[in-house]
């Protein structure tokens, strides 16, 4: 299928949730499957001539993006959802990378399948989700992920990774640890038509019976799907209304040597179970919380006063201030509290600070 035309000096404030001003210099956008190839072989020319790195931008949703972006940038935009049955009661999921992820929850849950529906209204597209390997409420993709398929930024080639060859962990994957290398083209889910509600975290059940469900395991993947969407909506601050990228700071992972420390000056703080024996998860917002971060403006940006872990915008702030607020969050924790905090939101164009 033919490309467009590549864009010069193309805006981007519509193109990210923080809705920074930022400007493209060369952007090609991919809307069909067929154009991959041609459109990294394109980008690659272009790259050599400007000595640059390919950039890729999907949803704009968890990334920082400077004023002037030189790196020539492929924006993924294909659509699409292919649900094909397997044996038993098992399904397979397709989805294009530029499907945005929370439709994709939506057209699984109300299909009746299993897998993904603690993951609702968590922005961004289908090819972003296991790059960062997206997790909450007591669920992530790795769960559910049956293969991906990528393409080589280097010699247009694709393959297709199975589940154990995406390496995941907690927020990572082997897309995360070889950026710039890999463009993923699709994610294909393998989800179930049976299964049972996961309502352990908190919140999930109270929610549900809300929404006039007092028997949480009689809750169907569209009522679990329904409720995180509504507690996602009441917690987290709406990027349409103010200019955010969800979660800025991962939830940081400490051995229990360190925990019990931590614990013995610190008596009330949360310690959650860790993603291995031998290790327990702590409350980035409840870290940054007590340090007294929530509400805080700073300039033009700041940390919003729903939820310690949401930096935003308020209308003119850049990537490079978001960035100055965040060392200074991370300075502080790790000062009272001896535990470094992790960035979660991805960089085009910035100079790293951490």
């Amino acid at each position: 299928m033919t490309l467009p035309l590549p864009l010069t000096r193309t805006s981007l404030r519509d193109h990210n949730s923080f809705r920074f001003a930022a400007e493209a210099s060369w952007l090609l956008r991919v809307t069909h499957p067929d154009q991959f190839a041609d459109a990294v072989s394109m980008a690659r020319h272009q790259a050599r001539s400007q000595n640059a790195d390919i950039a890729v931008l999907g949803g704009g949703s968890n990334v920082l993006l400077a004023e002037h972006i030189d790196d020539p940038i492929l924006q993924i935009a294909t659509r699409g959802v292919r649900i094909r049955a397997l044996s038993g009661n098992d399904w397979l999921v397709h989805a294009e990378a530029g499907e945005p992820w929370h439709h994709l929850v939506e057209h699984c849950a109300t299909a009746g399948l299993w897998g993904i529906e603690n993951l609702s209204l968590i922005p961004g597209t289908v090819g972003a989700a296991p790059i960062q390997n997206i997790g909450a409420y007591g669920s992530e993709i790795a769960h559910s992920v049956h293969q991906v398929a990528a393409i080589n930024l280097q010699d247009a080639r694709s393959h297709v990774f199975t589940a154990a060859e995406c390496a995941f962990g907690y927020r990572e994957s082997r897309f995360k640890r070889e950026a710039g290398q890999w463009l993923i083209q699709s994610v294909t889910l393998r989800l179930s038509g049976e299964g049972r509600p996961r309502t352990d975290y908190p919140g999930v059940e109270a929610a549900l019976s809300d929404a006039g469900i007092d028997a949480p395991e009689m809750a169907s993947p569209k009522d679990v799907a329904d409720a995180i969407a509504a507690i996602r909506r009441r917690k987290l601050p709406d990027p349409a209304q103010v200019g955010n990228a969800g979660s800025f700071f991962k939830n940081p992972h400490i051995t229990d040597e360190a925990a019990l420390k931590l614990v013995q000056t610190n008596p009330h703080i949360p310690l959650f179970t860790g993603p291995q024996p031998g290790w327990r998860k702590l409350s980035a917002a409840w870290l940054i919380e007590a340090c007294g971060w929530k509400g805080h403006r700073h300039g033009e940006v700041g940390v919003s006063a729903q939820h310690a872990l949401v930096l935003v915008n308020h209308g003119a702030g850049s990537a490079s201030d978001i960035l100055s607020l965040a060392a200074l969050i991370a300075d502080s924790v790790r000062a009272r509290f001896g535990v470094v905090l992790e960035r979660e939101p991805v960089l085009l164009g910035c100079a790293d600070r951490t």
